[in-house]
């Protein structure tokens, strides 16, 4: 019923570390230093609130560490209100946000995260100078008959290392055989 994965080039994979059918890490080297990724895919609507919280508190359990990238399905919708959440929403979010919206915000306060895909796209030269995206590049999931567009599927990234993370946005030409998008990161290796 769940399940996370990489799908990574040989010889780039450090380590691989399954922590349950929710959550999994992989550590990748770089030129200097390592980068740990890790992908989630949190409980959808529907499910217990008990089922949510042990979600969280293994979420929580797992990041928070300088350079670290999260990524995947957190059925979060964050919404473009940033009131007291500049440094971790960026202005381009879309929509309302949800209760696992707010949840996932709090988690990122508390762990110095913030929203890569709220529309976060580093320029080279210009660091931290952010570009907005057409919002088909934003929205990464359609209902089944194709009335709603959201934005659930996320990267959480360091704050620390924001600059590290070029561009994130979603292709919808990724076929899949899912209601979500391919939602890709460009890392600048470091």
């Amino acid at each position: 019923r769940n399940g996370v994965g990489f799908v990574v080039r040989v010889g780039l994979m450090e380590e691989v570390e399954w922590v349950n059918d929710r959550i999994m890490k992989m550590t990748i080297a770089g030129k200097d230093d390592k980068l740990e990724l890790i992908q989630v895919y949190a409980p959808q609507v529907g499910c217990s609130e008990d089922e949510k919280e042990k979600f969280r508190e293994e979420l929580e359990r797992w990041i928070g560490r300088e350079g670290q990238i999260v990524m995947g399905d957190l059925n979060a919708q964050m919404g473009s209100d940033r009131m007291g959440l500049e440094d971790v929403l960026a202005p381009e979010g879309r929509g309302g946000r949800n209760e696992e919206g707010q949840r996932l915000l709090e988690i990122c306060v508390r762990n110095g995260m913030m929203i890569g895909n709220s529309c976060l796209r580093i320029e080279e030269t210009v660091t931290n100078t952010k570009f907005p995206h057409r919002d088909i590049h934003k929205y990464t999931w359609t209902s089944p008959d194709g009335s709603t567009h959201n934005q659930i599927d996320h990267v959480l990234v360091d704050k620390r290392r924001q600059t590290n993370i070029i561009d994130v946005r979603s292709f919808r030409g990724a076929d899949c055989d899912t209601g979500h998008y391919l939602v890709v990161a460009k890392v600048r290796e470091r």
